[in-house]
């Protein structure tokens, strides 16, 4: 069974094969039938993606068909023909999701099994030392090559066109699924600049402004919470950390967000809000809001 990588989006090769010896292709196999049969069972529910609605114990959201734009089951079917990881084309700081699958077969669509990949799972070879077989039996080195582990558990699994998961915030982390979100209504517009921690000058610009893409960011804001979840403080020292200029106007006493008068700007803060704190706090990743790449450091 085959380890296939899913990378970040400014790299051409969006998917490459990671090249692992029988041992190793024993345990992943091993791993990700476990956290499959963990992950659904013929008792779980499936419920139709609705971005207002949590799943709750036994059911798991389904979107199908799922356009797979990226062509992970053409991995799994055809895995000859990916591209193999070379950590010195591509670092594995640009790994977003690990997965592996089983081709279709007696009537069985193709299965692919995916795991969200964040930096905690680099292993940080500086601090970490290794028998060195080569050497007398009790003497240690340390590594020079990257290391990564696996994840505990699936994040989304793919039945041919169905997709199955259960966050749609951790999927959007290595699948664009802006495709699949409604734009936000006008009643949606109206309390999102009404949010409490917006000081708006002039809503009427906004609503100007607010095309479609600005709708859907703003749905996607509303589902993840943010704004209510996070203070306004943590929001502003995510802001000095990746040097985005966040706007703020104090009204008597109190620190809120000044939504910009451009429609520009009005989209990198919302690019901020949507991507740039979100993904940092899963991920520990500080993130470039205008191009979602990863600041190393």
């Amino acid at each position: 069974m085959e380890l296939f990588a899913i990378t970040d989006s400014e790299i051409p090769t969006r998917i490459i094969k990671i090249d692992i010896d029988a041992p190793a292709q024993t345990v992943v196999e091993n791993l990700f039938r476990t956290q499959r049969s963990e992950f659904i069972n013929e008792d779980i529910e499936e419920i139709e993606f609705c971005a207002s609605y949590n799943v709750q114990d036994g059911e798991i959201f389904s979107i199908n068909p799922f356009d797979d734009e990226i062509g992970i089951i053409n991995a799994i079917e055809r895995p000859d023909a990916v591209p193999v990881w070379d950590p010195d084309d591509v670092s594995v700081h640009y790994f977003k999701a690990l997965f592996t699958g089983e081709p279709a077969s007696n009537g069985n669509p193709t299965q692919v099994w995916l795991q969200c990949f964040d930096r905690r799972q680099i292993i940080n070879n500086e601090k970490s030392f290794f028998q060195v077989v080569t050497q007398p039996g009790n003497r240690f080195s340390v590594s020079t090559r990257p290391g990564f582990s696996l994840s505990d558990r699936l994040t989304a699994i793919l039945v041919g066109d169905k997709l199955l998961f259960k966050s749609f915030f951790m999927l959007r982390r290595f699948f664009n699924m802006e495709e699949y979100f409604n734009e936000a209504t006008r009643e949606d517009l109206d309390n999102f600049i009404g949010n409490d921690i917006f000081h708006v000058e002039n809503a009427e610009d906004f609503m100007m402004f607010a095309d479609s893409a600005i709708k859907k960011k703003v749905s996607l804001i509303i589902s993840s919470g943010i704004l209510n979840d996070q203070p306004i403080e943590n929001l502003i020292e995510c802001a000095q950390k990746i040097g985005y200029q966040l706007g703020i106007t104090n009204v008597n006493g109190d620190n809120k967000i000044t939504m910009p008068n451009s429609k520009r700007e009005v989209k990198q803060l919302l690019y901020f809000l949507d991507q740039g704190y979100f993904n940092s706090i899963i991920t520990n990743e500080l993130m470039l809001t205008n191009s979602k790449r990863p600041i190393r450091i």
